[in-house]
């Protein structure tokens, strides 16, 4: 694999946030992908930047889904975002919570939109 390819992948990625179709375009597999940056540092770090550019497109759907108050996007960030918070899907008695937080959907959105902000 040339240097040309792998950018053609990286390209792919960023754009379109799915590797195997990225994959696909740049002509390559996974593990051709995997072994070129395992012999390259300068490559790998340039992988990493895409996996990191796709979470942040990732995370701003999530957070444009939360808007429109999608109940499973909202129960999804909550149980992620919000462990500390004590949210979560696993419920850990032991854990001191801090805050307790009640979120009504009708007529705040104005004050959700404040919780996902910062």
């Amino acid at each position: 694999m040339t240097l040309t390819t792998f950018n053609k992948f990286i390209k792919e990625y960023k754009l379109k946030g799915q590797k195997i179709p990225a994959y696909a375009a740049a002509g390559v597999t996974g593990a051709e992908i995997k072994e070129f940056i395992n012999a390259r540092p300068e490559c790998k770090q340039v992988y990493n930047e895409a996996e990191d550019h796709v979470l942040d497109m990732v995370e701003d759907a999530l957070r444009k889904a939360c808007f429109s108050f999608n109940q499973t996007a909202l129960k999804y960030y909550l149980d992620n975002k919000g462990k500390d918070r004590g949210f979560g899907s696993s419920y850990d008695p032991t854990r001191e919570q801090e805050h307790k937080v009640t979120i009504s959907v009708e007529g705040q959105s104005d004050e959700l939109s404040n919780l996902f902000e910062g």
